[in-house]
């Protein structure tokens, strides 16, 4: 469409909107000498509105319209520690896709809604810790021997970002009027450094029945009724990608782990949740690595070979194998309905 039209919309929009004037330890460090090199970037009008309308809600892409490009890639999760269990594998996944440098970080604040990004931005606070991989090893700046220093600004002006993906705390995850305004004040905010970034969003997943955290969301929300949390995330999931048009590509993790949860596995033990929120670091990490890969850069699921070099013991049954990767690839085929899983 031309230019014109999308800013007749933006001024629509703009008209009926509600002004918002503000919005409301995972795991360890990366050397100076890793750190993406730092660019300048100037700092456009914060206040000017994304030119968008609302998207089909049959149509929402959930690969991202680079994903068949190579050579290298820079992509940034602004999040929290579901950020950190979904980024880890993700390195490896790309590398195996073709991709010459790969650069996968996390801005990490435990447990961060879109609010609180929101005002830490709006302070300047230096809150964050940086997870990082560019060599294949994951660092953490700082460590958890010292308090965290980073600011948002600082890691948006750190490089030019090829992808930026957004999610929120688990707590907030379920309800969308928690999402809206802090989302689009966020991404205004970010597109003033990163005018060129790919926007993604990152769905969060339903806590385990057996040891649930937050204990407060299933079991007082939902009454222990895990299907109903994991539709309310999924539904507001759903509803913020119709509206924000703008974030071109989502990430289904709600669904892959669902997915997942049929297998042999079921929602017990610690097959796929370490601690009935954070992910198993073998099975958990590798489902929503190659699910966060495929949405990025569309690799190939069933091709990929990758392991856990850690954990490559655990990944001997083929079946198994094949049962995480159904999982994901059942996500993308359907990404708001849970499919049966192959592994019983």
């Amino acid at each position: 469409m031309k230019k014109s039209f999308w800013r007749v919309m933006a001024v629509l929009a703009a008209l009926i909107a509600v002004s918002a004037f503000g919005c409301g330890k995972e795991e360890e460090t990366m050397n100076a000498t890793e750190k993406p090199a730092e660019t300048t970037a100037s700092v456009p009008d914060e206040t000017t509105a994304p030119e968008s309308i609302l998207r089909d809600p049959e149509t929402i892409p959930l690969i991202s319209p680079t994903a068949k490009e190579r050579g290298s890639i820079k992509v940034l999760f602004i999040g929290n520690s579901y950020s950190v269990n979904s980024s880890h594998y993700m390195y490896d996944f790309l590398v195996e896709a073709g991709y010459d440098k790969v650069d996968v970080a996390v801005l990490y604040y435990s447990g961060c809604t879109l609010e609180m990004h929101c005002n830490f931005f709006r302070t300047d606070d230096p809150v964050y810790r940086l997870y990082y991989n560019g060599k294949g090893n994951w660092t953490i700046t700082p460590d958890y021997s010292e308090p965290a220093n980073y600011r948002m600004d600082q890691v948006l002006k750190m490089t030019k970002w090829d992808h930026i993906i957004f999610n929120t705390g688990v707590r907030n995850a379920d309800t969308y009027s928690t999402i809206d305004p802090s989302l689009e004040i966020l991404e205004n905010h970010v597109r003033q450094y990163q005018p060129d970034a790919h926007f993604g969003w990152m769905g969060s997943w339903a806590s385990q029945r057996e040891i649930e955290t937050p204990r407060e969301v299933l079991m007082e929300r939902y009454q222990g009724d895990q299907m109903k949390m994991y539709e309310a995330i999924r539904d507001t999931a759903r509803t913020l990608m119709v509206n924000h048009p703008e974030i071109e590509y989502f990430i289904p993790q709600m669904t892959v782990i669902q997915n997942m949860r049929t297998s042999r596995f079921g929602d017990s033990g610690t097959w796929i949740c370490r601690d009935g929120g954070h992910l198993s670091y073998d099975y958990g990490y590798y489902i929503s690595g190659l699910s966060a890969a495929k949405s990025v850069a569309d690799v190939d699921i069933q091709a990929s070979t990758f392991v856990p070099e850690e954990y490559k013991d655990r990944f001997t049954d083929p079946e198994l194998v094949a049962g995480l990767k159904a999982a994901v690839q059942d996500a993308f085929n359907d990404p708001w309905h849970v499919t049966q899983n192959p592994y019983q």
